[in-house]
């Protein structure tokens, strides 16, 4: 993708350059071409100028040492009337013209009395420009034509130029916008390919955890469908299961606003210990020892309560068979286990702070868990357990505030001990 959109980049860039190159060397050669035929106007006036009639005799001594006469432009003096005839040219012009190539055009100048414009082949064989303008004898009237031949080979030569210095100019700067544009398209489609993957594994962990309560809820009726005796269990299991079901998918749109940086903090006082002891109670099922002191802080009550609920749910899960929860009264709770501990790449994530289901070993319970360490200013810790196990601990600072923006890879403030 990133390529492709470099190429389609790179084709409007240099179709969109060489639509401008071609518009600039269009317009640069009308202006040299008029710039020329001004310069052949004012060449051609200032000869006709100098070209004068004493006692009917034309004077051609002052054209001749003027500048004006002098190499380039060619210049050529006709005198009569159709027939015409050569009476001065220019000594040493760049390149020649013949009288052939001159004459039609003076005899036009001189029979319409006005300034006549043509080309001609030179001798070298390349085109030049011609202008032709009449003077006049003493009596007014026309006596003959001043022909100037302009060399077109300048104007190409500046043209030719201007074009070299467009083109390897724009080459620069498409090669400098192409880099930029895969860098900038590059950087564009990561943010893309990782907002996909955490969707991806989002999804994924979101099939696990409906697919577990599914499978339960299937359990608890094929169960009392093969024991007649357990059917009138099945009423109150089921609402059991739908409450988890729906908790399960308040927990999962939590976590996708949370990871897309959508979530806002609704802050209220709420009694972190009164919290605490109803999340083991429905939990714990007599395998939970609870110790709490009164604590109230200044939190998000949903969002503390799905961090603490995934705590004891994965203590009950991975470190049975007792499992010690208490609410300090600074705002801190510990959820205690006896199991197998976490490991390294668990911890390595945690204290780089990265709350999200794409983190390696951290599950949607542990990216909840950061997420509300790090929204209220707080902590969450990760330690081993004297005797074997884990303490998580998370730290609730009473007057915090925030919003929910997403993490970077950095601690934040999570100080996580190695197993």
């Amino acid at each position: 993708m990133r390529l492709q959109q470099t190429v389609v980049y790179l084709f409007v860039s240099v179709l969109a350059f060489g639509t401008m190159v071609t518009l600039v060397a269009r317009a640069d050669a009308d202006e040299r071409a008029a710039r020329l035929d001004a310069s052949m106007r004012t060449t051609a006036e200032a000869a006709a100028a100098l070209v004068y009639f004493e006692r009917n005799r034309l004077e051609l001594a002052e054209l001749a040492a003027d500048p004006v006469a002098s190499g380039r432009p060619q210049v050529v003096v006709y005198r009569g009337t159709p027939p015409v005839r050569r009476v001065f040219a220019t000594k040493r012009p760049g390149v020649r013209v013949a009288d052939s190539e001159l004459l039609p055009l003076a005899a036009d100048a001189v029979g319409e009395s006005t300034e006549a414009r043509g080309t001609a082949v030179a001798e070298d064989g390349g085109e030049r420009r011609l202008l032709a303008t009449p003077f006049y004898d003493n009596g007014g009237e026309v006596a003959g034509a001043v022909v100037v031949v302009g060399d077109p080979a300048a104007v190409a030569a500046g043209r030719n130029r201007l074009l070299a210095a467009l083109v390897l100019g724009g080459a620069g700067l498409l090669l400098v916008a192409s880099v930029s544009s895969y860098l900038l398209t590059r950087r564009s489609t990561r943010v893309l390919r990782d907002a996909l993957r955490r969707q991806h594994r989002l999804a994924g962990g979101a099939e696990r955890s409906l697919r577990t309560v599914v499978v339960e809820l299937r359990r608890s009726a094929l169960a009392a469908l093969s024991d007649p005796a357990r059917r009138d269990a099945l009423p109150a299991r089921t609402v059991v299961v739908c409450a988890q079901l729906d908790f399960t998918i308040d927990d999962i749109m939590l976590s996708s606003r949370l990871d897309a940086g959508t979530y806002r903090l609704v802050r209220k006082p709420v009694r972190l210990d009164v919290l605490v002891t109803r999340i083991a109670t429905s939990l714990g099922a007599g395998e939970v020892d609870l110790a709490t002191r009164p604590c109230t802080v200044v939190v998000d009550e949903a969002l503390v309560e799905h961090a603490v609920r995934h705590l004891v749910v994965n203590a009950l899960r991975h470190g049975r068979p007792r499992v010690d929860v208490e609410v300090h009264g600074d705002g801190r709770v510990s959820v205690s286990d006896r199991g197998q501990g976490v490991g390294r790449e668990v911890t390595a994530a945690l204290y780089y702070g990265v709350a999200r289901t794409a983190s390696p070993g951290v599950g949607r319970g542990l990216s909840m868990c950061l997420w509300a360490a790090r929204l209220h200013g707080g902590t969450f810790t990760v330690a081993g357990r004297s005797g074997g196990g884990t303490v998580c601990t998370l730290h609730l600072q009473p007057e915090a505030a925030g919003t929910a923006e997403p993490p970077v890879d950095r601690p934040v403030g999570a100080a996580v001990a190695g197993q």
